[in-house]
This record gives structure tokens, sequence and C-alpha cells, in this order.
């Protein structure tokens, strides 16, 4: 009976691991979503890494991390050079 208790509870670890890959309605991001996205400015800010380019990230979470980006900027009068596939984002956070 342990073991069968044992395979339903990673069972539902699995579920509970596995997200949409585009959910639109999303209106509160999760703690893992929130984790994702400093990843991605944080490899924005110190390597580089241009946020339209990354294939992990859903459109939503790169416009998100754009987003956040700017605000972190803005705040902190930083100045960063964006690029044309950033600057498509930028649209999406427009529209």
């Amino acid at each position: 009976m342990g073991d069968v208790a044992l395979r339903l509870r990673s069972a539902n670890v699995r579920e509970k691991n596995i997200r949409p890959a585009e959910d639109p309605v999303l209106s509160k991001l999760k703690p893992y979503d929130k984790m994702i996205l400093c990843k991605a400015v944080e490899d924005r800010i110190c390597s580089k890494i241009d946020l339209a380019s990354r294939d992990d990230l859903t459109l939503h979470q790169a416009v998100e991390a754009l987003r956040l980006l700017l605000r972190i900027v803005r705040q902190n009068d930083l100045s960063i050079e964006i690029s044309s596939g950033e600057e498509l984002l930028l649209a999406c956070i427009d529209h």
C-alpha cells in the first residue's frame, strides 16, 4: 500500500511541475515564473544575453522580463542597448 501512495504522490508532483507552454489569462506569476524572469534579466544585464533570442522563455515571459529590465534600468539610471528583437518585444508591451 505504501508503494501505491508513493507512486501517487510522485505523479502529483510531476503534474504540478508540468506547465502549459502559454497561458494568456495568467494574471499572477507563480514563484517558478518569477525565478525564470529574474534569471533572464540577470543574464541580460550580466552576460548581455538578448531576451528576444532566448528559446527557454515564452513570448509572455520575454515581454515580462523586458518590462522588468526596463524598470530596473530606469530606477537605477542605467543605460542599455536594445536589440532589434527586443524592440519587437517592446511593441508587444505597447499594445
